[in-house]
């Protein structure tokens, strides 16, 4: 079968999963990458370069660990503006070149060109969980979840809680057992990177390796950390609690998704949930825990197994009843 793909260009846990995905896809169909430019390279050194159509991305500005909504809103404004007429020129460009279904992660434009070229969709995402779980003034967050994956099909939701099928773990983080290092992984946005090193510096003899990095190895960081510290994305709590590492979570403030990824990531009794504002001490107490956490029963219902061999069986099912049925 003929497939559009297309996932969100913010952060990586959606081009994660799409790099987990597509080299399973394209061994028994025929895909077309429909991609905005943040991800492309990040693609490029999981699976290799690929060729894709360009489209535009919805990205948020941040100070700190805040959101800025408003300057978020104001930067993607032209993007909405064009929107309608972006989707008219994707559902054009799918019909003339015979794509049978569409597959988005979270990204509306392909989603709503699926929709208007008459092709069934199936969203894959992990955000949705939203929709499932309430978190206290979220509203505005469960609203913008499902304008962001626009219209589908069949949904399948990827997560570690609440979700259709476990979260999709990279075939780098299975080549080998994890180890338990002394080093921690420290994941750090740009937006307040310097403020946090300054109180990771200020800790007597601790080791640490701070990515994104030109030049260090995340896979391997993450299969040798004692320990990880990062926002509160979806994959990377995901892949760490999987590995068995315990977790200091920074959400973004202004972020439901994230709240409620932390929220989450603490019930299952493996990691902290901190802030920026607070860091100094949520390090030492993570620091103190980490071997309590490290061997922490899991509490709750949640899936730390890899979820694409149920997730391939699903998508095969839809394509099946969808396309060739």
């Amino acid at each position: 079968m003929k497939l559009a793909y297309s996932c969100a260009g913010e952060g990586f846990g959606h081009v994660s999963r799409l790099s987990v995905l597509l080299p399973h896809l394209e061994a028994r169909h025929e895909v077309g990458l429909f991609l905005p430019a943040s991800v492309v390279e990040f693609l490029a050194a999981k699976v290799g370069p690929r060729p894709s159509t360009r489209i535009p991305g919805l990205h948020f500005e941040h100070r700190g660990d805040r959101i800025r909504w408003g300057a978020s809103f104001r930067a993607m404004l032209p993007v909405l503006v064009a929107f309608p007429l972006m989707v008219w020129r994707l559902a054009r460009q799918l019909r003339r070149q015979s794509y049978q279904a569409v597959v988005s992660d979270y990204e509306p434009h392909l989603a709503w060109a699926g929709w208007l070229a008459g092709l069934p969709i199936l969203q894959i995402n992990h955000p949705g969980v939203l929709t499932r779980v309430r978190v206290r003034g979220a509203w505005l967050g469960v609203v913008g979840s499902r304008l962001l994956e626009g219209p589908w099909s069949e949904r399948i939701l990827v997560s570690f809680f609440h979700g259709d099928v476990g979260p999709l773990l990279r075939p780098a983080l299975k080549a080998r057992a994890a180890r338990a290092g002394s080093e921690l992984l420290v994941h750090l946005k740009t937006s307040y990177r310097a403020r946090a090193l300054a109180v990771l510096r200020a800790v007597p003899g601790l080791r640490y390796r701070v990515f994104p990095s030109p030049v260090e190895n995340f896979d391997e960081a993450l299969l040798d950390c004692a320990g990880v510290v990062s926002p509160a994305g979806h994959q990377v709590l995901a892949e760490a609690l999987a590995l068995g590492k315990p977790v200091l979570a920074l959400p973004q403030i202004g972020q439901p998704e994230q709240t409620l990824n932390a929220q989450q990531l603490v019930a299952t009794g493996r990691g902290h949930s901190g802030s920026l504002e607070t860091f100094e001490t949520d390090l030492r107490r993570f620091l103190a825990s980490l071997d309590t956490l490290a061997s922490a029963p899991v509490v709750g219902r949640f899936r730390f197994e890899d979820g694409t061999p149920e997730l391939l069986t699903r998508l095969e099912a839809f394509l099946e009843r969808r396309v060739a049925g």
